[in-house]
């Protein structure tokens, strides 16, 4: 016993200590949050959220956009509130990439706390997330709650039903193990993270909207006649086409992938069960503050049908009826057939020209739907 107690008393071990505590204290205050590694999950949920709260004397929304990575490089905030001007309305964008419905929960109660004037809620929704989801809880997710407050964070956790073990509970109280692999690479490259932080710095302080679509390329670059023709031509060791680059060949290559080893049931599940629930505690807070819902369906390339979206759609109709908003847009469908593929960056995601097909439309049915409301 002797021999421990001199261990704990030494002042290396104390020293050591002390520097840890420091440190963590330090990310308990929030100190380390604008050097997180760009594009990161915990830097996206950051970075989208307080630049939108930023921007608050500039744009203050009435209109809220949530959803996932569909949302955040499908619709251009600046089309879209150019459209909008003539209802006197204007929007701005939350939706974070690769975000649950937990993660955009959080990030609406962030931003509400701030936005007032907040009187309706856009959700873009994946038709085939309800059978997706589950108990567990990914490590994205756990990176991009730790960025919220931990208590509320873990509440949420709670009330959509996570499995929450000493290592989930490890990811959102302790920022220094939740950060751990982030400072690792600052510490490693510390000049390009510097970089990084001071051009992102310079685009956030001059741009009203945290992103807009600039993505040129699309599928067409590429030629293949379907998912199997995609994934040998993008594949590790094949050229890039002209026009293209090696992030873009990758990203085909991967949503490729997850889209053809992806085989889901249209049939209730213990996964559309879960979700159910879920949907449903979110939707209800958001209705309490008297704000309404508009569910919107986004557009599909042609590559993956074979999801069957429709009848994931009246899926959605039918055993979410009461749990739903006020009102349903689907636009899967509203990409020109002829050269479908020249409007997507990859198998899921619109480039800059399909980003406009989509804001375009949304912004007509918005219209439609708001006159409508306002008589």
């Amino acid at each position: 016993m002797k021999e421990y107690l001199k261990f704990f008393l030494d002042k290396s071990f104390l020293s050591a200590l002390i520097i840890i505590f420091l440190i963590e204290g330090s990310f308990q205050l929030g100190c380390y949050k604008n050097f997180l590694k760009k594009n990161s999950y915990a830097s996206n949920v950051t970075r989208i959220t307080d630049h939108a709260l930023s921007k608050k004397n500039e744009l203050d929304p009435d209109i809220l956009i949530l959803g996932t990575s569909l949302a955040y490089e499908g619709i251009s905030m600046r089309l879209l509130n150019e459209k909008l001007t003539s209802l006197n309305l204007k929007a701005q964008t939350i939706a974070i990439p690769g975000s649950e419905l937990i993660i955009q929960q959080l990030a609406l109660e962030k931003a509400l706390g701030e936005f007032k004037n907040v009187k309706y809620v856009i959700h873009v929704n994946e038709p085939e997330m309800p059978w997706t989801v589950g108990y567990e809880v990914s490590l994205p997710t756990l990176a991009m709650a730790s960025s919220f407050n931990r208590v509320r964070a873990l509440e949420k956790f709670k009330e959509h039903e996570y499995t929450i073990t000493r290592v989930e509970l490890s990811h959102i109280l302790i920022r220094l193990w939740a950060y751990r692999h982030d400072l690792a690479d600052f510490i490693l490259n510390p000049q390009k993270r510097i970089k990084d932080i001071g051009r992102a710095k310079t685009v956030y302080e001059q741009n009203l909207y945290v992103y807009e679509n600039a993505n040129l390329e699309s599928l067409d670059l590429y030629s293949f006649k379907n998912l199997e023709e995609a994934l040998e031509v993008t594949q590790n060791n094949s050229l890039i086409a002209q026009g293209s680059s090696e992030h873009h060949k990758e990203a085909i290559y991967k949503t490729c992938k997850l889209a053809k080893e992806t085989d889901l049931t249209i049939e209730e599940t213990l996964s559309t069960r879960i979700f159910k629930n879920r949907i449903s505690n979110f939707y209800k807070e958001i209705k309490k503050k008297n704000i309404k819902i508009v569910n919107v369906f986004p557009p599909i390339s042609n590559y993956v049908t074979h999801f069957n979206h429709e009848k994931r759609i009246l899926f959605w109709q039918k055993n979410f009826k009461d749990e739903l908003g006020d009102k349903i847009i689907n636009l899967t469908d509203i990409i020109p057939q002829e050269n479908n593929a020249s409007y997507f960056y990859d198998m899921v995601h619109p480039n800059q020209k399909g980003m406009y097909i989509f804001t375009e439309k949304l912004a007509d049915a918005l219209t439609e739907y708001l006159k409508e409301e306002a008589k």
